[in-house]
């Protein structure tokens, strides 16, 4: 399996039931912050063009790991604003770092072998491994879309790779909220459906239906 030509790729199913109902169990005991297209966050997204189009979102706090570049370890929190990263969002990033190197072959800290390590050595131990000529960044964080909300197109510029994780149990077709690709594809919000898009591919997030459920989804960004 490859990033295609246009640059994404699709794939179902794909974390185990354990992981995906700890993920969506998670969802129910974060705190929330509302943003709209008048409040949406700065920082990170100060550089991009990623803005809210119409409505109002649910964000989590934010979480931002670096790895160091010659050591399989993690360190967060960056600054202030990010909150010590849950035991699931942890295994959801190890999930995809291994998915990423492994299976679509994408050189992320410059290992030959791909991502190995267990995720206590990793995060809390510095282990010389040689062969990682990078560091790079991993941010992810967990958004609840309104209903009557919508963002504008935009590339996530300042990123390498952009990853949406879809978290809700049921999504009727009718309730919108799809992610539209600059080459006129239509991706559908899934159960447990993952989306990795390769930098500047343009996308947007189309309206979700008035009376529609929230739209959950992890959105997670790759800086080598």
């Amino acid at each position: 399996m490859n990033i295609n030509k246009h640059g994404y790729v699709v794939i179902d199913d794909f974390l185990k039931d354990e992981l995906y109902n700890e993920l969506y169990d998670l969802t129910e005991t974060l705190s929330y912050e509302y943003s709209s297209k008048e409040t949406w966050p700065e920082g990170l997204y100060k550089n991009t063009q990623q803005k809210v189009e119409t409505g109002n979102v649910l964000i989590s706090k934010e979480w931002f790991s670096n790895y160091l570049p010659s050591y399989r370890f993690a360190i967060h929190p960056k600054s202030n604003n990010t909150t010590k990263t849950p035991k699931p969002i942890i295994k959801f990033q190890d999930e995809l770092l291994s998915f990423m190197t492994n299976d679509l072959n994408i050189d992320i800290d410059g290992n030959p072998d791909g991502w190995v390590g267990d995720t206590t050595t990793r995060r809390h131990r510095a282990r010389f491994q040689p062969g990682y000529r990078n560091g790079f960044s991993f941010w992810s964080r967990l958004y609840k879309w309104k209903p009557e909300s919508s963002i504008l197109w935009h590339n996530d510029d300042i990123w390498n790779y952009g990853i949406s994780y879809y978290l809700n149990k049921e999504w009727k077709s009718d309730w919108g909220g799809e992610l539209l690709l600059k080459d006129g594809m239509w991706i559908k919000p899934k159960t447990n459906r993952v989306i990795i898009i390769k930098t500047p591919l343009e996308h947007k997030t189309c309206l979700i239906t008035p009376g529609a459920p929230d739209r959950m989804t992890i959105q997670s960004f790759i800086k080598l």
